[in-house]
């Protein structure tokens, strides 16, 4: 009996020890991916219950309307418990007891009167009412949005709640010219760029039931300057009236993509013709853009360093560094790593052997697993397949089998 198990046990451990035989040492490299900047604006979905909430609800300003829900208690020898939803017509209906007209009260007017009613009619129990569920309201937008028309928000979200229900904006959006209509009190103009950069929350209010949002679209001849060099193509921006260059840089940072510290600016004379100079960093917040005008903006060139590096990533281009230079800059090889084995792949996919190799702008370096790391895994494998296999022989002599 022991020698047929044993012989099961073997071949399980032969075909473990096969299949450790057969892993390689990696070859693929990790792909890194420089994804485009997009404007995003966060989706939102109105919940009447359990609405996601920036803080709470405060009872002595939120007002009352159709739709709310309040939860009623009454404490008494039978406990009574009642969610009662204002109407239509603003009033809310306790069963057995009455109406009462809430809409235009605040949260805490509505509770204060809901008791009131309560322990008139009984007054040796205890009653308590709280705002339970936030309604939903109606509120439309149009222009520059992906899905205009009327969508469903809560008195307790922002315009750019309302953004994101119809989808986010358009490329073409001009985010600081938003227009907020608003029955008798009139318009108003809201700056959403000073609020997404800046967090100015004023710029970005609550809503009411028959609001309009209209997102204006950009206008070619007074809105945009183009950014030349970091792209194949030009690409053009919205800037903001009285807009400095530095502010402008800030918001469309790319990061350790763009070389923010030499702007070159190509703006038109009046009569035709046009002028070019390099703005020196320090004189940047003294510019103010005009629409027409060119920027051009280097592009950081910057380096993959990828596989068995304590910090795998991108390193800025510096003419003169070998592969074995940017290794050190990405925290050296780990130690399941090679470091004699370092491996540059250019942009044109030829790879080239050595940590003195010359790093061109573009290249990959790769550093992969070292043989030893390899064979020890392989190894241990097979010594916890011996391990088990003595165990359990020494358990099946035990047993005297």
């Amino acid at each position: 009996m022991i020698i047929k198990i044993s012989r099961a046990v073997l071949g399980s451990l032969a075909l473990i020890s096969t299949a450790a035989s057969q892993i390689q040492l990696p070859t693929g490299k990790a792909q890194l991916r420089e994804e485009p900047i997009q404007q995003l604006v966060p989706a939102y979905k109105a919940q009447v219950v359990g609405t996601a909430l920036e803080q709470a609800v405060d009872p002595t300003e939120y007002v009352v309307g159709p739709g709310d829900q309040f939860m009623v208690s009454i404490l008494s020898t039978e406990p009574h418990f009642e969610l009662a939803t204002v109407t239509p017509t603003g009033s809310i209906i306790l069963s057995g007891i009455g109406s009462l007209a809430v809409a235009g009260l605040t949260a805490k007017e509505v509770s204060r009167e809901v008791i009131r009613l309560i322990e008139g009619m009984f007054p040796n129990y205890e009653a308590t009412c709280l705002l339970y569920g936030i309604r939903e309201i109606r509120v439309s937008v149009t222009g520059a949005v992906r899905r205009a028309g009327f969508h469903e928000v809560t008195p307790l979200s922002r315009v750019t709640d309302l953004i994101g229900e119809a989808g986010g904006v358009l490329a073409s959006a001009m985010l600081h010219r938003v227009q907020l209509i608003r029955g008798t009190t009139g318009n108003r103009t809201l700056n959403l760029v000073s609020y997404y950069n800046d967090g100015d929350i004023s710029q970005n209010p609550r809503l009411v039931a028959g609001d309009q949002i209209i997102v204006p679209y950009l206008d070619v001849t007074q809105d945009l300057v183009a950014v030349r060099g970091l792209a194949p193509t030009p690409t053009y921006y919205a800037i903001l009236p009285g807009e400095n260059l530095a502010y402008f840089l800030k918001r469309i940072s790319y990061g350790n993509q763009a070389d923010l510290t030499k702007v070159t600016l190509q703006r038109g004379k009046d009569g035709g013709g046009s002028e070019q100079f390099e703005v020196p960093s320090g004189d940047y917040a003294s510019i103010d853009l005009e629409p027409g005008d060119i920027l051009y903006i280097d592009r950081i060139v910057s380096i993959a360093v990828v596989g068995e590096v304590r910090n795998p990533g991108r390193y800025a281009y510096q003419p003169g560094l070998t592969a074995a230079d940017y290794v050190m800059l990405a925290g050296g090889v780990t130690r399941e790593g090679s470091p004699r084995k370092v491996e540059t792949t250019g942009t044109n996919g030829r790879a080239r052997q050595g940590g003195d190799t010359p790093i061109a702008e573009g290249d990959t370096v790769y550093i992969p697993r070292s043989f030893n790391s390899v064979f020890l895994g392989q190894l241990g494998m097979i010594q916890a397949a011996l391990t088990f296999l003595n165990i359990y022989l020494a358990y099946l002599a035990a047993r005297g089998t």
